[in-house]
């Protein structure tokens, strides 16, 4: 059974950043060699093409996966509801709503992990925390939160 990764934005555009390429890249090279399922959703894709980068046709680096070894979900009023909690727990502001639909549509897809770079809203060990006591507490199971780094080091 193949790790299911859900990508966030961040972790797409991280191909381009100095600091993030080189675990970014190599995550995607294990999707398109089908060690690792990528998992995305509607919410990555809009993100993208509501992009001002320049590289923005680059950023659809997922579309280089092939189709057995990436999914895609989309948002639906639970993952909207949960969210939701997310934020009546003060986890994350109102100005973070996306940042919590990620985590949400990880959770209730359960996913086996989410990837991402973004350490002030998904990536916080204290938020994590968090999002994890919520899931509890509305019926869903832990999610693991992880970076690109963390995911490529543990051999799943």
């Amino acid at each position: 059974m193949l790790l299911k990764v859900y990508v966030d934005t961040s972790v797409i555009g991280g191909c381009f950043d100095r600091k993030f390429k080189k675990d970014s890249l190599a995550l995607f090279e294990d999707f398109k060699a089908g060690r690792k399922m990528m998992i995305y959703s509607d919410l990555v894709c809009n993100e993208i093409e509501q992009g001002r980068d320049p590289r923005k046709p680059l950023l659809h680096k997922f579309l280089d996966v092939p189709e057995d070894y990436k999914f895609g979900y989309k948002q639906n009023e639970e993952v909207k509801l949960l969210a939701e909690k997310y934020l009546q727990k003060k986890i994350l502001t109102g100005k973070s709503f996306k940042d919590a639909v990620h985590v949400a549509i990880g959770t209730i897809f359960e996913v086996d992990v989410i990837a991402s770079w973004n350490f002030r809203h998904i990536v916080h060990k204290r938020k994590i925390k968090l999002y994890n006591e919520t899931n509890i507490e509305f019926g869903y199971k832990p999610i693991a939160i992880k970076t690109p780094e963390y995911i490529l080091k543990s051999k799943q």
